[in-house]
């Protein structure tokens, strides 16, 4: 079964970590939203008490303002019902100014600014004020930071209120103040020209903190004079902060704390567990290396699965070394047994051949020696093949240059082909079964000694792998082949047969040349 590799999940103590994580990571999930939920509150809190002590600091200021509008709208009516009542407008301005109000003064004038009814106004040149900016039928609001000066135009008349607006003890927490009005920009010192969009940020009798610039936030309190709102400028640190940064603080401290827990887990993960496989698979690597035998006991933080892996384990190598002994001492008997094979092989074929010429000395005629050495010179070629290949490297697939050169030497040391004749060898690194370098040998063998009766003096042997095939080459300088010897021809069928291969001669002006094409795959 193929197995399956994700990246950072390979080793145990990764999944582990992985498993704590997919645990742990919900829970520091709530833990940042209930730490969230904290913060917001808090801020909203904060937010709320900064508000309330902004509007209590300006409640002087805001008394004074809806004195004045109210003085204003009565003195509104006053006008509208055309002065029908004398003194009557004489009697309420002067009980309003002799009243603990803040209102400073207060009449009634003609469109184009002759007063009718008035307390207290031509001394600070109210009248004056009127001719140069006529007011409209809404209230015109002129404030400062010491007085008020309002207008509004009733049925033709003018009425008009001036208070002095008491100082403010600013709070802490603010830094300035000014007043907005919803209705139009309002004519006041500092006023700027963006309130009457600042103020629309919030309902109309809403309040609340905006933030108009960068690091600049704002306490916006309705008044209920005029349609006025007062604008405070709050410190630094007053208002709530942005929502990702309250998101970001509330998952800090969960996120730190399940990184250490991830860090803790690691170390004690390691600690706990994963040594003692480390330790199980050093040993194993020793083992499959050196086979140095696993050390006994376990640590101190082994768990009952490690020590039942450790056991099981010294129990196996321990068999295994007992049955690799005896396996070895079975190969080393096998080839005992292979090698006293290959003497008795080679002794018997000695003494077939020291049989044969016997024979030969007791032969009365010459055709008999003949056939006698004809069937020793056989016998030599095979033992000189049997200790060609059995000299070679003990492996299911041989070298069949090193073969074919060890082949070589012997039939030149035996006689049996020419030891003038210069034998050119070019082998590439082919490997063929020993059933295979068997019948190569012999079919060899065979175009050697044929090319040596010829009178050959030069040969040449090429071995190379071409693609799926093998291909022989032998060609020596000679003009014309000798007969080929009947049993000769035959063997040769016979181990062309064996090799599945494909052979023909080529004769060329003063040369010759065998060619065999061998399958690379013969069984």
């Amino acid at each position: 079964m193929t197995r399956l590799r994700h990246l950072f999940l390979n080793s145990l103590q990764s999944r582990f970590i992985a498993v704590y994580l997919i645990v742990m990571a919900p829970i520091a999930a709530l833990a940042s939203y209930y730490q969230f939920t904290i913060l917001s509150d808090r801020h909203e809190a904060r937010e709320i008490a900064a508000l309330d002590a902004v509007e209590s600091a300006f409640t002087p200021v805001t008394s004074t303002l809806v004195q004045s509008d109210l003085l204003l709208n009565l003195l509104g009516e006053l006008a509208g019902r055309g002065m029908s009542q004398e003194g009557e407008c004489s009697s309420m301005i002067d009980a309003v100014l002799k009243a603990d109000f803040s209102v400073a003064a207060a009449g009634i004038y003609t469109e184009d600014g002759q007063p009718l009814c008035t307390q207290a106004m031509q001394q600070f040149g109210v009248g004056s004020d009127l001719t140069i900016t006529p007011p409209a039928n809404s209230p015109q609001v002129n404030l400062t930071e010491s007085e008020l000066f309002v207008t509004k135009t009733v049925l033709g008349h003018i009425v008009a209120v001036q208070a002095n607006i008491p100082s403010v003890d600013l709070p802490e927490i603010t830094t300035d103040f000014r007043f907005a009005s919803r209705i139009s920009p309002l004519t006041s010192d500092g006023n700027r020209a963006d309130d009457l969009v600042l103020v629309h940020r919030l309902a109309p009798h809403a309040r609340g903190i905006v933030h108009d610039e960068p690091d600049l936030d704002l306490a916006i309190l309705p008044v209920t004079a005029f349609d006025l709102r007062l604008i405070a400028t709050l410190r630094p640190g007053v208002a709530a902060p942005p929502v990702w940064r309250t998101v970001v603080n509330a998952a800090f401290v969960p996120l730190v704390l399940l990184a250490l827990s991830l860090l803790l887990a690691d170390l004690l993960i390691g600690k706990l567990a994963v040594n003692d496989i480390k330790r199980l698979t050093r040993d194993m690597k020793a083992f499959r290396q050196d086979r140095d035998l696993p050390r006994q006991g376990v640590g101190p933080w082994a768990t009952d699965e490690t020590a039942a892996m450790q056991a099981e384990f010294s129990t196996l190598s321990d068999q295994l070394l007992r049955e690799e002994a005896e396996a070895q001492n079975r190969l080393h008997n096998a080839s005992i047994l292979q090698r006293e094979i290959f003497h008795r092989v080679g002794n018997n074929l000695q003494i077939i051949q020291s049989i044969l010429r016997l024979y030969a000395k007791e032969a009365q005629t010459q055709e008999a020696r003949q056939l006698i050495d004809q069937v020793a010179a056989r016998i030599r070629v095979i033992n000189l093949v049997h200790n060609a290949v059995h000299q070679s490297v003990d492996a299911p697939v041989l070298s069949a240059g090193q073969t074919v050169s060890k082949l070589i030497q012997g039939l030149q040391h035996e006689g049996l082909i020419g030891s003038d004749i210069d034998i050119d060898q070019r082998f590439q690194d082919v490997g063929l079964r020993v059933s295979q370098i068997y019948a190569l040998c012999y079919l060899l063998v065979e175009k050697l000694t044929r090319l040596s009766r010829s009178g050959a003096s030069r040969i040449q042997i090429d071995l190379v792998e071409d693609d799926a095939t093998i291909v022989l080459s032998v060609s020596a300088n000679v003009g014309q082949l000798a007969a080929a010897d009947p049993v000769s021809a035959r063997l040769r069928e016979v181990y062309t047969r064996d090799l599945r291969a494909t052979a023909r001669w080529r004769t060329e002006t003063d040369t010759v040349t065998f060619t065999a094409v061998i399958p690379g795959q013969v069984t």
